[in-house]
């Protein structure tokens, strides 16, 4: 099969005492560099690998997380330019998951197809 990417390799593990610590403490960081300039995921996606996530799992988490914040910042800066901002991210984030989603059917075909049929949509209808 292909090659793995982990971003654990070589890595000590995290007591899981350690790693929720490192995530709360990390998490509220990537909160305040969010509001403060919007720039989240520079904080956030390391934190995520150096805990051990792999590198998929942490970029689809950091996606979802990121996406949540848009609403919140929408409503906080009560403009009609926010919220203009917000539908045009949201139909971005629906077009990249549409163009995700075909690529992943080129790359694996019936397995892609069964693992879709066994697993719940993230965004029901689209994604």
């Amino acid at each position: 099969m292909g090659a793995s990417f982990r971003s654990d390799a070589g890595a000590k593990p995290l007591t899981p005492a350690l790693r929720a610590l490192t995530l709360l403490v990390g998490g509220g960081l990537a909160g305040v560099v969010g509001t403060a300039g919007g720039i989240t995921t520079l904080v956030s996606y390391p934190l995520l690998l150096a805990t051990g996530v792999p590198a998929l799992v942490a970029n689809v988490t950091n996606i979802v997380a990121v996406t949540a914040c848009w609403p919140g910042s929408a409503l906080a800066s009560g403009k009609a330019s926010a919220w203009l901002g917000l539908m045009l991210a949201i139909c971005a984030l629906v077009y990249k998951l549409r163009i995700e989603e075909r690529w992943m059917l080129t790359q694996f075909g019936d397995r892609y197809r069964e693992y879709r049929r066994a697993t719940w949509a993230l965004l029901p209808f689209v994604y």
